[in-house]
Parts: structure tokens; C-alpha cells; sequence
């Protein structure tokens, strides 16, 4: 398993985990306790606090409360805080970049207690806005809270800035959420009042937290009874759990600048890599936190993505573990001010001390076969989910269609590729070009299907880039499906890049912006290698969104709006009013070839040809002439009406637009469509 979802919970240090062991069966006792073995507990209580002042450098400035986590903390401080300052200092500053249980705190004392709450801007980098944070900040501002390191996208907070203002304020608590910094990124926390901690976040136990607070006498709190941990947190402490956070704590803050470092390589890896393909963005800023990553793929659902990676073995998130599972866009993404599609499909990388450089490469390969799935090939076809096969079985039918008469080939269609091999005689140029008129069909490329041999992978690179202009550059982009294949990605590309430089001392390597990319796709059955990617119509494989009837005038519109429908899966037959001397011969012969040229693209359709001039003069006899073109369309719309239920279709298309001519107003489309049941019209 790729376990890359490291800021929901971390893998426990297994000296964390024999500390204790070790003080659950020696160190029981309640150091509360009277007695001799409770003086020892305390004692040893005692000195983890002692330990964490020197390993944290507090300079005994705080007080050390071991909690359960940072939500428990968090809750301690926010209220107890609030609560005291109530009646001199009632107003609370926050941010939506803060944890929900933070931010869900402050909406409590809100709305349930009375308190004024103002929320601080956040930039387009994610960073709370410290000038706005200036122009909110009065003598009646009781709290400040900001989140060390965001835990959505990674952004790093000015904590030293805001304090540096909050001080200005002598009545404010500035109060740090810290779970994603601390053995992360450098701290410095002796400029706040009180800081939490969470020790599944970097590495120790679930059920380990901490609260560090200066002037431990202006909470209030809100837990009564047993009076431990100075009447805040009353209860037995848990000794066992208290002394293996120290073993955490130590051993995230000595590894802090190696974690650091060694987490920064892997980071730009991965950006490098997602720089590579379409439809992919980084939402996390830049200068972000190393150990998180958030990543936008508009037009897929972000638990769509989760669900495909944990098939291929790899453990992400979408936004936050404790948000995930909620339908709603997140908010801090939204406050930077991305694109809605980028939230809604945006999933979380998060790296660890336990993250290593096979998970980083084991990651690539399995989203080289996700976005493989979801976003290239077939295109919409992907969201179509347990009615896929359908999808695909009419594009095959729609090729083949397509293809005929030429001779020459074979179609084999598959869940997600479809394979025409080419005999000698086949034209390969006219079969590109008709496929690339095909719905459903995103790109096609002319490919080179081999046995899994090195040699034979080389020989044929060397072919293609025989092609290649003199002075040009090129790289090799593999995707290796099948991960039993001997050669992992990159020494795959390292191998044939090496192959085709020795043969042509003429090109060189550029992986950033090359002339020419050589594709190699690992995959079960065979090795493909390609280099033209050749764009397609897009859509969806006409055939599989029901029928319609078009009504085809002789002009754009009409055989435009065809097209759109027909992109959207729709088969089409085609109507047109001949009603001559009111319209030429000309004219029919243009709608003919019209219906001849959408017929390339989804085989042949059926024209309905009207003899319209005797009802046309019937109307021109009987109806005012300042209604006569409402009352030819409504009859054109009645006998087209007659037609789609003779013909089995569900909509009639035209090209009509609201205000294309003068007569096209919504009263009278509202007149012409009253006498038909079904029409589909883009109103503009």
C-alpha cells in the first residue's frame, strides 16, 4: 500500500509505541495519587513537561496540558478563553483557513453565546490577509486564531506577522492550531499565548494531544471535577500516553530540517511530473508546506479520483479526513478564489516521515493510469459509469460504420482503449481521417504494437525519430501498466532516450517543452509506442442520447445546432420545407448537401423532403401579413410534431436563437411552440 494521505493520521514511530507499552505496564499508577507510586508517576509527569519545554525551547514561558488531541485542545482554550474575556473583550477574529474544530467552535460562541465573530480575508495564496487583519482588531477583540500550516493546500501562515499586530491589542488571546508544522517546517511559537498538538500528526499515537498556554489564569474551564492538569482537564491523566508524546515530540523536531528537506525533493518531483499533463492543477500555492499537495482535475468528482487511486493501491484524500465524506465545496478553496470545477475535483497528496522515494515513483505509475482512465482516449465516456459498455459497443459499431468500404483493418474495442489494426494494404491517412470525424472519440494516434522485448522497444523508438527534423528535440514519456514489466518508468526512458541519442547525433533532449514526444505504454498485452497524437470530434458516440428530428432551413444555424446535438450522443434525422417559388431549387440542393456533409460524421441520415407551397399560400390567403411568419412556423413546427412520433424520435432541433431576426421574440416562440410537444432550442 502508497500511503500518501499523512496529514488525516500518521504511521506511530515504533520507539513511540514501546514507550508506551513500556509505562502502561510499569507506570500504571494515577499521579494524582497519594502514595509512593503515584509520587513516582507524578514525577515522571513532571518530567516529560520538563522535556518538552527544553526540546520545544519554551523557556518555561507556557504551561504543558496533555489532552487528546488538538480537537480537545483546541476546545479547552477557544471557550475557556472566550468565556473569561466575555463581558470587557467579546469579539473573536478567525479565518475560514482554520480546522472545523476551530472554526465550528467559533460559530458556536456565536451563535449559541452571544459573541461577535469578524472573519479575516484570505489572499489568492491562502494566506490570511494581515492588513485586513489590522483594520478588524479593536480593544474589544477578546481572541485571534490562525492554523500554523493549512491543512487543505499547505500554505505556511505570517504567524510571527499577526502576533507582532495582535500584541498591539492587549485584551486578545492569539491562540496557533499547529498539527501540520510541527517536524514539518521551523517554529517559532514564544510570540503566541497558546498553541495545540495532535500526536497522530507526526508520528505518535491517536488519543495524544497538547495544550501549550501562557497566563494559565485567564481561562476559564469547562470541564469540572477531579482537578488535574491545573482544573482544566479534569480526569486521570494518562501517564503512558503523556510520556510516549515526548518520544514523538523529540523525534519530530530532530528530524524536522532532513524531513524538511527530503519532503521539498519529493514535492518538486511530483509538481514536475503533474506539470505534464493537461486538465491537472496545483491548488496548493508555491511556497506551500512541503508534506502537502492539493491537486485540481476539473470535470471529475474528487471521490471518483479517491476510489480510482485506492484501486490502484494508493491512499489519498479529497480535502480534509474530517471533511471529506461532507457534500459541499471547500471553503477554503474557495476563499482563494479557484474555479469550482477545480474544488469539486481536487484530491489532497499528503508526505510523511515514512513516505519514500518507491512511494513517490509507485504514485506516478498509478496516476499515469488514472488520468489514463478518467481523462484521456474516450474522453466523456468515462463518466458514464456502469453504463460504459454501451458507450463503447456503439462507438465500435459507429467506427466500423465509418470505415466502410475501406478495406484493411480490424476494430477490437476495449473498456478503455480502442485498437484498429492495420493490414498492409490499409490507407492509413483516409482511416485517420474519418475516424477523427467520429463522436466519442477523443484522440488517435498511430501506434507501434511489439512484443515486451528491450531491444525491439529500442529499434522501433529509433524508427520514429528517424522522422525527426535535424536540430530538433524530443523526450520519452512512458506509461508502465504492467508493473511486473523488469524496467520501472524511468530507467525505461533512460534506456530508449540513450538508444535513439546514440543512433541520431543530430537531435537533442528537452523534457520541458520537446519538438517531439515518443509515447510508450507498458501495458498486460503488448508494448505501443506512438508519437502523433491526432485531436477527435470529442462528445459521446452518436447513437446513445435517443433521437431527434432536425429541421434544416438552408442556412448555418440550423445544421450547426445538428452538429452540437449529434456531439451529445443524439441520433438525428432531417426535415426540410420546400415550398417553391417561395424558395429556390438552390435551396433544397443546399440542404441536401448539407445532410450529406453531417452524414460524414455519423453515417447516413434520413431527409424528409416537404412540399410546403400550398399550405404556405393557403396562409398567405388567409392569415394578416403581420402574422404570417409566425403562422408558417407554427405549421411547419405542427407537420414536424406529426413526424417525430412517426419516426419514434423524443425532441425536434432547430437552429432558432432569441433575437436572431426581429420576429424571434420569446412571445413568439411561445406561439410557435405551443402547437408541439417536444422541442429542443438554444435560447442565446
Amino acid at each position: 500500500m502508497i500511503y500518501l494521505d499523512n496529514a488525516a493520521t500518521t504511521k506511530a514511530d515504533q520507539d513511540v509505541v514501546d514507550s508506551f507499552v513500556k509505562v502502561n505496564q510499569t507506570l500504571y499508577f494515577n499521579p494524582n495519587s497519594p502514595h509512593h507510586a503515584g509520587v513516582q508517576a507524578e514525577q515522571l509527569l513532571l518530567k516529560a513537561k520538563s522535556e518538552i519545554n527544553r526540546i520545544l525551547n519554551l523557556n518555561n514561558q507556557f504551561d504543558i496540558i496533555f489532552t487528546s488531541g488538538a480537537t480537545e485542545s483546541n476546545n479547552i482554550l477557544l471557550k475557556g478563553i472566550a468565556y473569561m474575556k466575555k463581558e470587557t473583550a467579546n469579539e473573536i477574529i478567525t479565518s475560514v483557513l482554520e480546522h472545523p474544530s476551530v472554526l465550528e467552535v467559533m460559530r458556536y460562541l456565536e451563535r449559541e453565546k452571544g459573541f461577535k465573530l469578524k472573519y479575516v480575508d484570505v489572499t489568492k495564496e491562502g494566506k490570511l490577509d494581515t492588513e485586513h487583519l489590522k483594520s478588524l482588531m479593536t480593544d474589544k477583540v477578546g481572541l485571534v486564531t490562525c492554523m500554523y500550516v493549512n491543512n487543505i493546500m499547505g500554505q505556511i501562515q505570517p504567524i510571527e506577522e499577526i502576533a507582532n499586530i495582535v500584541k498591539n491589542y492587549p485584551r486578545a488571546h492569539f491562540h496557533v492550531d499547529a498539527v501540520q508544522a510541527l517536524g514539518k517546517v521551523p517554529m517559532q511559537i514564544n510570540h503566541i499565548d497558546s498553541l495545540s498538538l495532535s500526536g497522530h500528526k507526526f508520528n505518535g499515537l491517536k488519543g495524544q494531544g497538547l495544550l501549550l498556554l501562557k497566563n494559565i489564569q485567564n481561562i476559564e474551564p469547562i470541564v469540572h471535577g477531579g482537578g488535574q492538569e491545573y482544573g482544566l482537564r479534569s480526569g486521570t491523566i494518562n501517564l503512558p500516553m503523556a510520556i510516549s508524546m515526548v518520544r514523538a515530540i523529540k523525534n519530530a523536531v530532530d528530524q524536522t530540517k532532513e524531513l524538511n528537506l527530503r519532503l521539498s525533493n519529493y514535492k518538486n518531483k511530483l509538481l514536475s511530473f503533474l506539470a505534464e499533463y493537461k486538465n491537472v492543477f496545483i491548488n496548493s500555492p508555491q511556497n506551500a508546506s512541503p508534506h502537502i499537495i492539493n491537486i485540481g482535475f476539473p470535470g471529475v468528482k474528487g471521490e471518483v479520483l479517491v476510489n480510482a487511486f485506492s484501486k490502484q493501491n494508493v491512499m489519498v484524500s479529497t480535502t480534509s479526513a474530517c471533511s471529506s465524506k461532507m457534500n459541499k465545496l471547500n471553503e477554503v478553496l474557495l476563499a482563494m478564489e479557484i474555479a469550482e470545477s477545480k474544488i469539486e475535483g481536487s484530491i489532497r497528496i499528503s508526505l510523511g516521515a515514512h513516505t519514500t522515494e518507491n512511494d513517490i515513483l509507485s504514485f506516478m505509475n498509478a496516476f499515469e493510469s488514472v488520468y489514463d482512465h478518467l481523462l484521456v482516449r474516450y474522453g466523456e465516456l468515462t463518466l458514464k459509469g456502469t453504463n460504459r459498455k454501451m458507450f463503447v459497443n456503439q462507438l465500435k459499431d459507429n467506427v466500423k460504420r465509418a470505415l466502410i468500404p475501406l478495406s484493411g483493418y480490424h476494430v477490437k474495442g476495449k473498456r478503455d482503449r480502442m485498437y484498429i489494426e492495420l493490414s498492409p494494404e490499409a490507407d492509413i491517412n483516409e482511416i485517420i481521417q474519418r475516424l477523427s470525424k467520429v463522436y466519442g472519440i477523443k484522440s488517435i494516434s498511430p501506434v507501434i504494437k511489439i512484443d515486451k522485448n528491450e531491444e525491439k522497444i529500442n529499434q522501433s523508438a529509433i524508427q520514429l525519430s528517424h522522422d525527426f527534423e535535424k536540430g530538433s528535440t524530443f523526450k520519452v514519456d512512458v506509461k508502465r501498466v504492467d508493473k511486473s514489466f523488469r524496467l520501472d518508468t524511468y530507467e525505461l526512458q533512460r534506456q530508449v532516450g540513450g538508444a535513439i541519442l546514440k543512433e541520431n547525433n543530430n537531435i537533442t533532449v528537452n523534457v520541458k517543452n520537446p519538438d517531439y514526444e515518443i509515447k510508450i505504454e507498458v501495458r498486460m498485452d503488448a508494448i505501443y509506442i506512438y508519437e502523433k497524437v491526432i485531436a477527435g470530434a470529442g462528445g459521446l458516440p452518436v447513437g446513445t442520447g435517443g433521437k431527434t428530428l432536425l429541421m434544416l432551413s438552408g442556412g448555418i444555424d440550423s445544421p450547426v445546432a445538428g452538429i452540437e446535438v449529434m456531439k451529445r450522443g443524439v441520433t438525428v434525422e432531417a426535415i426540410h420545407f420546400h415550398s417553391p417559388p417561395f424558395t429556390s431549387e438552390k435551396a433544397k440542393d443546399k440542404v441536401i448537401e448539407l445532410t450529406r456533409i453531417l452524414a460524414e460524421r455519423v453515417g447516413p441520415i434520413k431527409l424528409h423532403l416537404v412540399p410546403f407551397t400550398e399550405i404556405q399560400k393557403q396562409i398567405n390567403k388567409v392569415v394578416h401579413p403581420r402574422y404570417t411568419m409566425t403562422s408558417t412556423r407554427r405549421m411547419m413546427m405542427r407537420i414536424s410534431d406529426k413526424v417525430v412520433h412517426q419516426i419514434n424520435a423524443n425532441a425536434i432541433v432547430n437552429g432558432e436563437n432569441l433575437g436572431q431576426v426581429a420576429s424571434q421574440t420569446l412571445k413568439s416562440m411561445y406561439a410557435i411552440n405551443h402547437v408541439v410537444q417536444y422541442l429542443l432550442r438554444k435560447i442565446l
